[in-house]
């Protein structure tokens, strides 16, 4: 029933991988030129969020510095805005740009945006599928007789696909 074919690797897998290694450089480079640029009005990252929150009517919202590089995220479970060092401090068009993005799912969540609901339901399952998905496929196709994990390691990565999905509204939103 399954059989391993190395062009799958050729059709499928490279081509998956170089899409994926392209918009990770082109977030990259799109963000070191745009980080470069001050922005206008002067204000940091934290300054821009908690002013876009503020005009929203949302005072529930903490703003605070998170560790690593681009992780800014906005937590909807502990209504924390975090914006890594800087993008929090920051000054760039890039700092401000990314503080505005993160400030608008806090919006949406304020405004019971339904995709956000849906992403916010799938997280944990795509969390396990990425972590999960890709052993599965490996030991269903290594041990012999294990080849339905094969099957849960597909079904655990659609999972994620769907996730990418459901989240395409949000990001765009």
């Amino acid at each position: 029933m399954w059989i391993w074919d190395p062009m799958y690797m050729f059709y499928v897998a490279l081509p998956l991988l170089l899409i994926s290694l392209i918009a990770q450089g082109w977030v990259k480079w799109t963000y070191s030129r745009y980080s470069r640029i001050a922005n206008s009005s002067g204000v940091t990252g934290a300054q821009a969020a908690m002013g876009i929150l503020r005009d929203a009517g949302i005072h529930d919202v903490r703003v605070e510095p998170s560790r690593g590089w681009l992780s800014d995220h906005y937590d909807p479970r502990e209504k924390v805005l975090r914006l890594s060092p800087e993008n929090y401090g920051g000054r760039s068009i890039a700092a401000v740009g990314i503080a505005a993005h993160e400030a608008g799912h806090a919006i949406q969540h304020a405004s019971d945006y339904a995709p956000l609901l849906l992403r916010n339901f799938v997280v944990p399952l795509a969390s396990l599928g990425s972590s999960l998905g890709y052993v599965a496929i490996f030991l269903g196709l290594v041990i012999s007789g294990w080849k339905f994990f094969a099957a849960i390691g597909i079904l655990l990565i659609a999972v994620v696909a769907l996730f990418q999905i459901i989240n395409l509204p949000v990001e765009f939103n």
